[in-house]
């Protein structure tokens, strides 16, 4: 049997959610706004297969001092690693070179998408949160924003509407862990021309490029590029 502990000094569970923090879709803050990311997925999927591989996982947490996850699982003892298999390479399609504004409050996730675009042969300028992209945007015009929905201060919706009231015109693409359809109409109302779904691939970040390139400034008809979850 092999014990794994995670623990954290963060901002903790409060004892009314702890009964169904490991349901699907729940959040201790749900609002765009919130200081932390996720989508509430991320302990439902671990639960589920922790009890697929015969295990347990149980959580102990202090609301406002942090939280401790422990999971057991029966492992089988092994002779050799296994190899991983060799992923099939798909060659993608030039695309036009363009500039691309990336405003995302994620240092990571902000590295992230700047390595892909510059594979995908554009130029890039980040922004690390709404109001420096805002004063970006309006500095130097871009020909695509690629937009961070949840961020704490003020989340991408608000940040897409100064813009647009500031004059700035460039289509936007908004980048969001929320996978509910309510969240996705919500978002393609308040004016991005499509919505690229996290955690985001190269080969799906191509198709929402290819689109705004293939469709102009109208953008992909507020199409939804989902994460193939097969390439990550």
């Amino acid at each position: 049997t092999v014990e794994i502990r995670v623990s954290d000094t963060g901002s903790g569970i409060p004892e009314d959610k702890i009964d169904s923090i490991f349901d699907e879709f729940v959040t201790v803050d749900p609002s765009f706004g919130r200081e932390s990311g996720g989508t509430g997925l991320g302990l439902a999927i671990t639960k589920r297969l922790v009890t697929r591989m015969g295990g347990s996982i149980m959580v102990d947490s202090i609301e406002g001092e942090g939280s401790l996850f422990q999971i057991t699982l029966p492992l089988p003892q092994v002779e050799a690693p296994l190899q991983a298999a060799e992923a099939e390479v798909e060659v993608l399609e030039d695309l036009p070179p363009r500039q691309v504004l990336v405003v995302e409050d994620n240092e990571i996730n902000r590295d992230i998408l700047t390595d892909m675009l510059i594979e995908l042969g554009q130029e890039v300028e980040t922004a690390p949160d709404g109001p420096t992209g805002i004063e970006a945007a309006q500095t130097e015009w871009q020909h695509i924003i690629l937009m961070d929905i949840s961020m704490p201060g003020m989340d991408g919706i608000e940040a897409l509407s100064h813009m647009r009231q500031a004059g700035v015109e460039s289509p936007a693409l908004a980048v969001t862990a929320h996978a509910s359809v309510k969240d996705h109409k919500r978002i393609l109302a308040a004016g991005f021309a499509g919505i690229v779904t996290k955690p985001v691939s190269l080969d799906q970040l191509h198709k929402a490029l290819s689109a705004l390139a293939a469709e102009g400034a109208g953008g992909p008809e507020g199409r939804v590029f989902e994460t193939d979850h097969s390439q990550l």
